[in-house]
């Protein structure tokens, strides 16, 4: 298992986060709720193995020395992502959260035609 996969897996299944947890199958959060993936229980090799695989050299060298990074990530033709990595009862874990990369418009928000226009002043504070 890759992490791209799982990366790609959490996209297809429209989940806002993926949890990347020790002695636990990856984790998605659909809709506010936590679900598991359709895949094995991660060993703790496994978590350090595919988190390690996100680092550069000098991320790395920070987390081992600071025991936890907050970093993100842009995976071409799939996404950018936010992602915290940390100890966890000893083990490498992470929480990586999607950042979409549309913008969506108030419409697609449902949010009401006031909203836009508050948006679209130049100048004022909005209480």
């Amino acid at each position: 298992m890759e992490i791209k996969t799982l990366l790609q897996k959490t996209l297809e299944m429209g989940a806002s986060d993926l949890h990347i947890c020790a002695n636990s199958p990856p984790l998605v959060r659909v809709d506010g709720e936590i679900k598991p993936m359709d895949f094995p229980a991660l060993t703790p090799e496994d978590t350090r193995r595919l988190i390690y695989s996100l680092f550069t050299e000098k991320q790395r060298m920070e987390f081992e020395e600071n025991k936890e990074l907050d970093f993100s990530i842009h995976i071409p033709n799939l996404s950018r992502f936010r992602i915290n990595v940390h100890y966890q009862k000893g083990n490498v874990e992470a929480a990586v959260r999607v950042v979409s990369l549309k913008i969506p418009t108030c419409e697609e928000l449902g949010l009401p035609p006031i909203v836009k226009e508050f948006a679209l002043k130049s100048r004022g504070l909005v209480i």
